[in-house]
């Protein structure tokens, strides 16, 4: 009993270690896959000019492309996580830095931009606004900072007519 254990450990390390071979390496992470073909908004002159039969043509035209480009990373095992047409032409991805270096090959690719993670800063926002300064001038100081300042929100309802509100 005691040589067969041995060799079981060896065994089930040996199919971990090609197991892990086969795994993609490296951590996935969000890639831009920027397209070859020009977004919507690049041969217009204003919004209004979106909603042209034109425009419309063109997106659906970049859409059935950007649609062979999702077909060949289906293929491939890459997650699509979005896509764009009107102000950029891009299929946005989750792939390991390797998978991303061959996605620059696929047919349509200009280039692939890896996206980084933003972390917003508002630490410098006080400075910028020279904020102490003015609390030196006002109430006594930063210590009386806001001191009988009351806020009010009117809510006066939406327009369903805004551009924010419609479903193009």
């Amino acid at each position: 009993m005691n040589s067969y254990v041995p060799r079981a450990v060896k065994t089930l390390a040996l199919l971990l270690l090609a197991a892990g071979a086969a795994l993609p390496q490296g951590r996935p992470e969000r890639y831009a896959l920027i397209l070859e073909d020009a977004p919507v908004a690049a041969g217009l002159a204003s919004r209004k000019d979106l909603q042209t039969k034109a425009a419309m043509d063109q997106r659906q035209a970049i859409e059935a492309r950007q649609q062979s480009v999702r077909a060949a990373l289906e293929e491939r095992r890459v997650r699509v996580t979005g896509a764009v047409q009107t102000l950029a032409n891009a299929v946005f991805v989750l792939a390991t830095p390797e998978e991303a270096a061959e996605l620059e090959k696929l047919p349509g690719v200009a280039y692939v931009d890896k996206l980084h993670r933003l972390k917003r800063h508002m630490s410098g926002a006080l400075q910028l606004i020279r904020a102490s300064q003015a609390w030196a001038v006002v109430r006594g100081g930063e210590s009386n900072a806001g001191a009988g300042v009351k806020i009010g929100i009117l809510d006066t309802g939406i327009d369903q007519t805004h551009a924010a509100f419609q479903d193009n």
